[in-house]
């Protein structure tokens, strides 16, 4: 399932994904870290897949769980809150998911620090909804700071690098910066069709 959605083979990942939800179920019990993971996964597949009805209890299920068992501040309780409020994000529903996304953030600098790759999610995560609710200077902020520390932490050509770039590029292309904008939607293709391949859905996106 891991494989097929790094290829972007997202409705071919989704039966082996259930399957492993299934599996880690009866053999591990629902609170185990491994099922925890698996169904957390199924749901930001679904995600993926805009099921979101589908998506929404697999998300609140891990969130919940992490919770209890490993702690509100866990990295792993963080990253399922972040994923609640990206579904709330998707529904349209900003008012719900900004303070979700704004807590995540905060938690995220105190415990694991500035440059830390869940810091940076949080920041671009935040910059997108900020986009969607058009705050675009706002938005600017948070997704600047997140290329810079992306390209310090991850380098130049990871994917997470690159989502960063094509997101600066974008809000400047919707700020009607199009100069601006442009090289940065240039390198972000340029490298993805490098780095992903030619059919890859970030590449074509």
């Amino acid at each position: 399932a891991s494989t097929m959605q790094e290829l972007g083979l997202l409705d071919a990942a989704l039966d082996p994904q259930r399957r492993a939800v299934d599996l880690r179920r009866r053999e591990l019990g629902d609170e185990h870290l491994d099922t925890l993971a698996s169904i957390h996964a199924l749901g930001v597949l679904l995600w993926h897949l805009r099921k979101l009805d589908e998506a929404e209890p697999y998300l609140r299920e891990a969130l919940a769980t992490y919770g209890h068992e490993l702690g509100e501040d866990h990295p792993s309780t963080l990253v399922a809150l972040a994923s609640v409020a990206l579904l709330l994000r998707t529904r349209g529903d900003l008012k719900a998911a900004e303070p979700l996304y704004r807590d995540v953030l905060a938690r995220e600098r105190r415990i694991a620090g500035e440059n830390d790759r869940a810091t940076l999610v949080s920041l671009s995560n935040l910059g997108a909804l900020l986009v969607a609710d058009d705050r675009l200077d706002e938005a600017e902020k948070c997704f600047a700071e997140a290329l810079q520390g992306y390209r310090d932490v991850m380098g130049e050509e990871h994917p997470d690098t690159l989502m960063a770039i094509a997101n600066l590029g974008g809000l400047r292309q919707a700020q009607g910066r199009l100069i601006e904008a442009e090289p940065y939607l240039r390198e972000a293709l340029e490298k993805r069709r490098r780095v992903l391949g030619d059919a890859h859905p970030d590449t074509l996106m």
